[in-house]
């Protein structure tokens, strides 16, 4: 659901852009990418006494980068700043009206791989590629609260939080592509183990999450190419247990689709614009309550700049 902006200059081939997932870059290459991201979505949350249908929107800037080491190692760092967001319920709860409005800024955490190539793409074998992957919580965690008003009266004022996850995440990515004629497949799978941590007596056990991409490389033109692909994401129970009562949010799967346009505009910039869609499944949010999240959709549209230099 990324993608870029840049700062340098030197002609490449736009075949070498360096954004295919299994592309890994050579010793002295760098790659710079920014992307600005809009996004919205909706959905309901649902009890015995609550029924409350919610919007949401953020706009954010991620910042990517990439350097080869040579020998076909990479290091790659990425890092995502929402600089406004914000999530409205409006409904009922326990047989009164209740608005509810909850704002989230910040950097979010730091995202660290190491990247080997295990094969290099030859007229008979495919590009393939294995990362290890360290999540530092270097963002803002802070939860906040929303503000609250039930009956008319309002009944908690609002706390902004932050979008940092407050744990240390480590996992694993492998991605295979091979280049048929003007067609590139591929296929990308990552998963990150959640962390735990306890603080103020709370503990907190955040969720693993599995990530599957399918997607294809459309190389239309020798500047353009277009980025189609499906989006599978699983997200394991999150359990918070605070004196001996756990609050469990339910395993679950998203499913979404995403379509990215690359110009390549000379002197090793690109141009970057596309949408995603995304649904979530249905699932229960807290068993001790018995909430649960219904027809949950996400949208989304980006554009960036991506930058690339380095010896051929």
């Amino acid at each position: 659901m990324i993608t870029t902006l840049a700062l340098f200059l030197l002609a490449s081939a736009p075949q070498q852009d360096a954004l295919t997932p299994t592309d890994v870059l050579e010793f002295g290459q760098f790659s710079a990418t920014g992307t600005f991201r809009m996004n919205a979505g909706r959905g309901s949350i649902t009890a015995p006494t609550t029924d409350v249908d919610f919007d949401t929107d953020a706009f954010l800037f991620q910042l990517d980068a990439a350097v080869g080491l040579g020998m076909g190692f990479e290091v790659e760092l990425s890092i995502p700043w929402q600089f406004q967001g914000s999530t409205q319920g409006d409904g009922t709860f326990g047989g009164s009206s209740i608005e509810t409005d909850q704002g989230l800024s910040g950097f979010g955490d730091l995202t660290l791989s190491a990247v080997y190539r295990l094969l290099k793409e030859e007229t008979l074998t495919p590009q393939w590629i294995l990362a290890i992957i360290v999540q530092p919580p270097s963002g803002s965690d802070k939860r906040g609260d929303p503000e609250v008003i039930q009956g008319g009266v309002l009944t908690q004022a609002e706390d902004e939080g932050a979008i940092g996850d407050g744990v240390w995440r480590y996992g694993f990515a492998t991605a295979l592509s091979k280049k048929v004629g003007l067609v590139e497949p591929y296929a990308a799978l990552s998963y990150v183990f959640g962390g735990t941590r306890t603080r103020n007596g709370v503990r907190e056990d955040r969720a693993d999450v599995l990530d599957i991409l399918l997607g294809v490389e459309w190389h239309v033109s020798p500047d353009a190419t277009i980025d189609t692909r499906a989006i599978l994401q699983f997200e394991g129970k999150d359990i918070t247990e605070d004196n001996l009562v756990k609050v469990r949010e339910e395993a679950h799967w998203s499913y979404g689709a995403q379509a990215t346009l690359r110009v390549h505009l000379g002197g090793g910039f690109s141009l970057i614009a596309g949408g995603t869609v995304l649904s979530v499944e249905d699932h229960e949010a807290n068993d001790v309550t018995m909430l649960d999240q219904e027809d949950t959709f996400f949208y989304q549209l980006q554009f960036g700049l991506h930058f690339y230099f380095g010896a051929k």
